[in-house]
């Protein structure tokens, strides 16, 4: 008897692991849609690829994340996607690619022997991952090197060597800014060493000495740059407009047209970013995602041969015809059939991309007309990176 009931248990616990485990019902889509994710760290973030396109502008954000910052955080979630737009165009209004690389600096939950310096992005086209990022960040009280962060920046990322290319480091913190082994003299030289401007912001909240926005002003002087003092703790205010729904709608149609050739991870990546920045933009204002639609719109991501506009057979003859690098919907389709599809997304993203610069011009025009409307404060980061990108480039333009 004892036997026959070891036997039953046996079968029984067998089949609830088949249930478990083989089930047709338990199967998994090629990509399930992610519930709105809390990132708690950076560890949480899904991890950029590394070989990703230069750009012709490379922008890097040095984030002072003490107790103290939680209002600077905030201002760069919602003006990262103002920051970028600003550096789309030249002042000729000619279409650049924009790169992204992100640092968080003076928190004491960083490693004490990299300096409380943590790289949480290189520099990449891939704007929904940095603000992902930029979600993962939380403040905590540590020693604050700001020198040390520059250096670590203009040491670590893949700065372009062309001259045409636009450099740009920010760095943005409330502490003295000469702490720590790097004096603000090598990092500065350093800096310029690359052709890489350097954007000195102070964050004056409360309890701002004397000696450390004289520091922070010593620093704009080596960067021979102004100075922008901010008001971390200033919620920036964003004015909605009629079209901004319809451009958010038509920017979720552009999205579909995307096709990603490469790795199964890189797929992944991109489309676990995408989902998680999607989450978060529709927590913040229209205005917000509409300009996220905006800067996404001209933005041209890693892997996606619809947004590089090449012939749809030159494509396919850059990857080889390796069907490992083909996305799952064209795996076992001809040359031809691949070719035709890419084809009709390209011209689909075109009418997507020309309708959404049409409702953004309304958009400008609308906003010009409201007496009270002047962008982003100045005394805001968003509003300071701009100020100096007027400073050295020109009139400041419309995105």
């Amino acid at each position: 008897m004892r036997y026959l009931w070891y036997s039953m248990y046996a079968f029984v616990t067998g089949l609830a692991v088949y249930a478990l485990f083989f089930s047709p019902g338990r199967r998994q889509p090629a990509h399930p849609t992610p519930s709105p994710v809390a990132v708690v760290t950076p560890t949480d973030v899904p991890v950029v690829d590394p070989a990703v396109p230069q750009g012709d502008v490379q922008i890097a954000l040095l984030l002072d994340t003490s107790s103290s910052m939680d209002g600077l955080i905030e201002q760069a979630r919602v003006q990262l996607w103002e920051i970028v737009g600003e550096m789309q165009t030249d002042d000729k209004d000619k279409a650049r690619t924009v790169t992204v690389a992100l640092y968080q600096y003076g928190n004491s939950r960083l490693d004490q022997s990299m300096g409380f310096i943590e790289k949480l992005s290189d520099l990449t086209p891939e704007l929904d991952a940095v603000s992902v990022r930029l979600y993962s960040l939380h403040t905590g009280g540590g020693k604050e090197y700001a020198p040390q962060a520059i250096l670590r920046a203009v040491e670590e990322l893949a700065w372009s060597d062309e001259d045409s290319v636009e450099k740009v480091i920010v760095i943005a913190g409330n502490e003295g800014f000469s702490q720590g082994p790097v004096s603000e003299d090598d990092a500065m030289k350093a800096a310029e060493a690359k052709g890489i401007r350097v954007i000195p912001i102070f964050c004056a909240n409360g309890g701002t000495s004397t000696s450390a926005i004289s520091s922070w002003r010593r620093a704009a002087s080596l960067a021979h740059m102004d100075l922008e003092t901010i008001d971390p703790d200033k919620v920036v205010a964003k004015v909605d407009t009629p079209y901004d729904k319809e451009i958010v709608l038509k920017y979720q149609q552009l999205e579909e047209t995307k096709v990603i050739f490469g790795s199964d991870h890189l797929r992944d990546n991109a489309y676990t970013n995408q989902v998680e920045a999607t989450n978060y933009a529709a927590a913040a204002p229209m205005a917000v995602q509409a300009e996220r639609a905006i800067v996404q719109s001209r933005q041209v991501s890693q892997g996606d041969v619809v947004g590089q506009r090449k012939g749809a057979k030159g494509v396919l003859q850059s990857y080889g015809g390796s069907s490992s690098s083909l996305p799952p919907e064209y795996r076992g389709k001809s040359k031809n059939e691949i070719a035709q599809d890419i084809e009709k997304k390209q011209i689909k993203r075109a009418e997507l991309e020309q309708e959404i610069q049409e409702l953004n011009a309304k958009r400008q025009s609308h906003l010009k007309e409201i007496p009270t409307y002047r962008g982003s404060s100045k005394d805001s980061l968003g509003g300071s990176v701009r100020s100096q990108l007027q400073k050295n480039q020109g009139a400041v333009k419309s995105y």
